[in-house]
């Protein structure tokens, strides 16, 4: 329904657009209407227009001057005080940087100095250590070798003593061994006689 509403509504508009152009008399195929005074009028304000941009640009271009004028005087003025500006920063960055050097050159001689100062310190400490460490290395292989030698003497003493144990229960066997054999050789002897 609505769909058939719109299209008539669609078809009203055109018709209604199209019919006095149409339903007006024609003449050698050109429609003529009243067009006159809307040309008129529409010239007045084309001509009113006209007059009024010319106001509009004539003010437009002093306006333009007068701010382009404003403009150099103001930018030739910045452009001076930058320029007073930059030379004062430079100077100072120079003031700046020579105080900075200075100070550098003062703290690397200091830190120079200090350097040299722990580096000799560092250098006796290092050397005293090293004499105190072969030092103490010396009473080490001394008491060590003493220690050897008295090892060595008390294992050779012990040797020499199991040594001699041994001897002493090897004879005692082979004595008792060889009563055993001879008790046994009588014990023999007798059974066969």
């Amino acid at each position: 329904m609505l769909k058939i509403t719109a299209i008539a509504a669609a078809l009203g508009f055109l018709a209604f657009t199209t019919l006095p152009a149409t339903s007006a008399p024609v003449v050698n195929g050109v429609v003529k209407t009243d067009l006159s005074a809307a040309k008129k009028k529409k010239a007045k304000a084309k001509k009113k227009m006209e007059k009024k941009s010319e106001l509009t640009s004539d003010l437009s271009a002093a306006k333009k001057k007068k701010a382009k004028a404003k403009k150099m005087k103001k930018s030739e003025l910045t452009s001076d005080l930058s320029a007073a500006k930059k030379k004062k920063a430079k100077a100072k960055k120079m003031k700046k940087s020579e105080l900075t050097s200075d100070l550098s050159a003062a703290k690397k001689k200091k830190a120079k100095a200090k350097k040299m100062k722990k580096s000799e310190l560092t250098s006796d400490l290092s050397a005293a250590k090293k004499k105190k460490a072969k030092a103490k290395k010396m009473k080490k292989s001394e008491l060590t070798s003493d220690l050897s030698a008295a090892k060595k003497k008390k294992a050779k003493a012990k040797k020499m003593k199991k040594s001699e144990l041994t001897s002493d229960l090897s004879a005692a066997k082979k004595k008792k061994a060889k009563a055993k054999k001879m008790k046994k050789s009588e014990v023999i002897y007798q059974i066969a006689a």
